[in-house]
């Protein structure tokens, strides 16, 4: 490593070698061959997680393979973990502005900061590859060598824009070398311990610890506060952008928090895919291919979303209606919106789930012995036109009175009593089908009876044909009653 000068300076600059996400992971022998990689390898046994390797760039921009790497423990505490992969390049500070004059490393420790932003046309939250940055104008065969883009337009990882001598490593495969050998750019196919350090791993493409893909790059206004990934992923402390974007005097009190994932599905805010010289898509920063709104928020096609807001339009700004009438749009109010393909709100088995609004009686709950139970001043069941009257159903109480009633007029006294419990479950729905075969076979049984009765009196009994007309016509009636929206179990 080349020996540092007494000049002051705050902040270095690092070309990422490795990274260590767990260091509790690793075997003796893996903490062996990163020790054999670095000056400082007393603090292998020593680092905490999302610490890295890596070779701390003279100031003017070169390192090279042969030289030892450094470990540098993160800034920043657990509490905030931020990304970073081999090959990218970091900030790197000291405790001492001015560092020993002697080689980086022994007993030095330094601390990574972040990943250094560079050019638009550069700039990746998924992958950075620094080295492209150009360092002339004009638009020929030797700059798109230089900043690492072929002349087919493929996005390359060169080892810096310049003459060798000038790029940050001399030998050519110096990023390659790095990549493919990476801890955490080990194979996927391959159980953990079995990492050495071989320079014989497959591209990123196939890492454990990364996946490469064209990510739309967001665009926050000054006033917010946002945290990405590295695979298209955001919250954003904002306020509500459609609100804002219609204008008016009632702007105010309309602060979101926006957390979503799988921005750039729809024309309006995609970002074309190009695919590198590893084999993996990546976001084409091509300026003659970029977008104004890339990975602008789009309510209706972004793939998942929690978003909670002071104050918007939650059925309008996400395309909802409504079938039954009484169900009507919002505006301008505090809400809270989840939007997915497929949503699961899970408890334990000994909790409940319980949807409850103030002011009700109006509530479902889910109970811990899974128990449903709603409540309302009016349910609806199924699709209401707003022009025809809404089916219903009935209650087994009031069904079995109509026949228990019966008794007493057509045979002197009660036939049948039933109980149906307390509370709750002395209210039970009927079902349909049941009513309708118990009714059947009452019908058959009566109209066997009526025959035995003409039999034994040798002649007809008036008003018998009557009854059993008025028995057949009751049938009709139920079975032209049983409603074909709402089923019981």
């Amino acid at each position: 490593m080349p020996s540092v000068s007494n000049v002051t300076r705050v902040l270095h600059q690092a070309t990422v070698v490795d990274v260590i996400s767990n260091p509790g992971q690793l075997t003796e022998k893996q903490k062996n061959i990163l020790k054999s990689k670095v000056a400082n390898g007393a603090f292998i046994d020593r680092m905490p997680r999302n610490s890295i390797l890596a070779l701390v760039l003279d100031p003017d921009g070169t390192a090279s393979l042969s030289d030892k790497a450094v470990v540098l423990f993160p800034l920043f505490s657990g509490h905030l973990c931020m990304p970073i992969k081999p090959g990218e390049r970091v900030f790197v500070i000291y405790e001492n502005a001015k560092r020993p004059s002697a080689s980086v490393g022994k007993d030095i420790l330094g601390f990574w900061i972040t990943r250094i932003s560079t050019n638009i046309n550069i700039d990746d939250v998924n992958y950075t590859c620094m080295e492209r940055t150009p360092s002339i104008t004009s638009k020929t065969r030797l700059q798109n060598e230089m900043e690492g883009t072929a002349v087919d337009d493929v996005p390359a990882f060169p080892n810096g824009p310049g003459p060798v001598a000038s790029q940050v490593f001399q030998n050519r495969d110096g990023f390659e070398e790095i990549v493919n050998s990476a801890y955490a750019f080990r194979n996927t196919s391959d159980e953990q311990d079995l990492w050495e350090a071989k320079v014989d791993q497959s591209s990123p493409a196939k890492a454990v610890e990364f996946t490469g893909e064209a990510v739309p790059r967001y665009s926050k206004i000054c006033s917010d506060l946002c945290l990405q990934g590295s695979n298209n992923t955001l919250i954003a402390l904002t306020e509500d952008k459609l609100a804002r974007e219609s204008g008016g005097d009632e702007i105010a009190a309309a602060g979101s928090i926006d957390i979503v994932a799988g921005r750039g599905q729809s024309p309006i805010n995609l970002v074309p895919p190009i695919t590198n010289t590893r084999g993996y898509p990546e976001a084409d920063k091509n300026s003659d291919s970029l977008t104004p709104t890339e990975g602008d928020i789009d309510f209706l096609t972004d793939l998942s979303r929690v978003y909670i807001s002071m104050k918007t339009n939650p059925d309008g700004d996400f395309g909802l209606t409504y079938s039954h009438e009484i169900a009507t749009s919002v505006i301008e109010v505090p809400s809270i919106v989840i939007k997915s393909d497929e949503l699961r709100l899970v408890a334990r088995s000994t909790g409940s789930v319980r949807l409850i609004k103030e002011g009700g009686p109006c509530e479902i709950s889910m109970l811990g012995d899974n128990a449903i139970a709603m409540d309302g001043t009016k349910i609806y069941l199924g699709y209401d036109t707003g022009t025809a009257v809404s089916e219903t159903t009935t209650l087994a109480v009031d069904t079995s009175g109509l026949y228990t009633n019966l008794g007493p007029d057509l045979f002197g006294g009660a036939v049948y009593t039933s109980g149906y419990g307390t509370g709750a479950e002395g209210n039970r729905a009927v079902r349909g089908d049941h009513l309708l075969h118990a009714f059947t076979v009452f019908l058959g049984s009566a109209s066997t009876a009526i025959s035995l009765v003409r039999g034994n009196m040798g002649g007809p009994i008036p008003g018998m044909d009557e009854l059993i007309g008025a028995f057949i016509v009751l049938h009709s009636n139920i079975e032209a009653s049983l409603s074909n929206d709402v089923f019981l179990k």
